[in-house]
């Protein structure tokens, strides 16, 4: 039960950093270290086989495996509430 409520709590992670186009901005949110959310995102594209977004300096951008993931946690937060 611990694996899925974890799996569930990185989407969400994911959604935010999505929504809010930045690791800066979502660890805010989140009220959590930047390198704990971008350490989680290592984890999802690992778990995933799939790189989710570009890291790189000064832009920002998601791979398709993004939008998918994107839509399906957006799904499930919306059936969480």
């Amino acid at each position: 039960m611990k694996y899925i409520v974890g799996q569930i709590e990185d989407l969400r992670l994911f959604t935010l950093v999505v929504e809010h186009r930045g690791i800066s901005k979502a660890a805010d949110r989140l009220n959590i270290a930047k390198s704990a959310v971008s350490r989680r995102l290592y984890l999802m594209e690992d778990r995933y086989a799939a790189k989710l977004i570009d890291r790189a300096l000064g832009r920002w951008s998601n791979f398709d495996a993004s939008a998918i993931v994107s839509s399906r946690s957006k799904a499930i937060e919306f059936a969480k509430n």
